[in-house]
């Protein structure tokens, strides 16, 4: 038995004209299946659609992300040991993520395993492949949660826990400029970083307020494996106690348990597990989201 895990994530796009991901999506579908559907996000990633269709309400495909290597290690049990060499123009080792992405509330449905496409890099795809001015890709956190955070106005405590943390680059990207904390993360080649930040000022302030949720929201757009913790402590208005609201415990997410055929999850239950936590949230998520493409700023 194996399982299957289906992150949920909201997208919005920032580009003057508006357009949406259903426009890009479109686009890319009239394409050649060539090179031009190709976007490379980073010197050695280049990632495409497999597939790609719009079936009735929603679309639903694959993309694919090219490990740009030039040598792959090979052994065997009895010892012998070999390079596996790629050429320029060979294909090249790859892995392979199936989506459902639902126009009518913005929100992706994207299959998490070790090397797939993550929803960073399917919303940076989206970005390049039209040069838009931003796409962001936020996990949808369950509705209890929210309403907990939104209560929150005068806050105390965050603690956060990144994981994976090579450099930081992450966090320069979405805009956190302590030059300080960056340089320390990249010095010491931090694997993994714990942020505990007291906030001592204890009075209703609306652009202080605005500061944290903004820093929160943020933290949130990291891949999933990079953001192990993020907890926010404060209280409500006029309130005597603080409490702590989880926004990694609080994600929506669909987990499915499968047969495995052949030591490998069969591609049709990956199809099938985002269809299903599409189904599940479908009607909720509609009401919380809108369909409008965003405005320019």
């Amino acid at each position: 038995m194996a399982y299957l895990r289906i992150g949920l994530y909201h997208l919005a796009v920032q580009n003057n004209p508006a357009r949406t991901v259903s426009d890009v999506l479109a686009f890319v579908q009239n394409l050649p299946n060539d090179a031009s559907r190709s976007q490379t996000l980073s010197a050695t990633e280049d990632m495409r659609p497999r597939s790609l269709q719009r079936d009735n309400e929603v679309w639903i495909g694959e993309f694919t992300r090219i490990h740009k290597i030039d040598t792959l290690p090979l052994t065997h049990p009895s010892g012998q040991e070999r390079v596996l060499e790629f050429g320029p123009d060979d294909p090249h080792p790859s892995e392979h993520t199936v989506f459902l992405f639902d126009p009518q509330s913005n929100v992706l449905h994207i299959d998490e395993h070790a090397g797939a496409v993550t929803h960073a890099g399917f919303a940076r795809y989206i970005q390049a492949v039209e040069q838009l001015r931003s796409v962001s890709a936020t996990p949808i956190i369950g509705a209890d949660a929210m309403m907990r955070f939104a209560r929150q106005e005068n806050f105390s405590r965050i603690t956060v826990s990144l994981a994976g943390m090579d450099n930081a680059e992450y966090l320069r990207s979405l805009g956190f400029n302590q030059e300080e904390l960056l340089r320390l993360i990249d010095l010491f080649n931090a694997p993994k970083v714990k942020l505990e930040m007291s906030i001592a000022s204890r009075k209703h302030d609306p652009e202080g307020l605005a500061r944290v949720r903004e820093t929160v929201g943020a933290l949130l757009n990291l891949p999933s494996k990079q953001l192990k913790k993020l907890v926010v402590e404060g209280r409500e208005q006029g309130g005597s106690e603080d409490f702590p609201v989880d926004l990694i415990k609080g994600r929506v997410k669909y987990i499915k348990e499968v047969e495995l055929d052949q030591g490998r999850i069969a591609d049709a239950d990956r199809y099938r597990a985002v269809r299903e936590a599409w189904e599940r949230n479908r009607d909720e998520l509609r009401g919380r989201f809108t369909a409008a493409p965003e405005q320019p700023q």
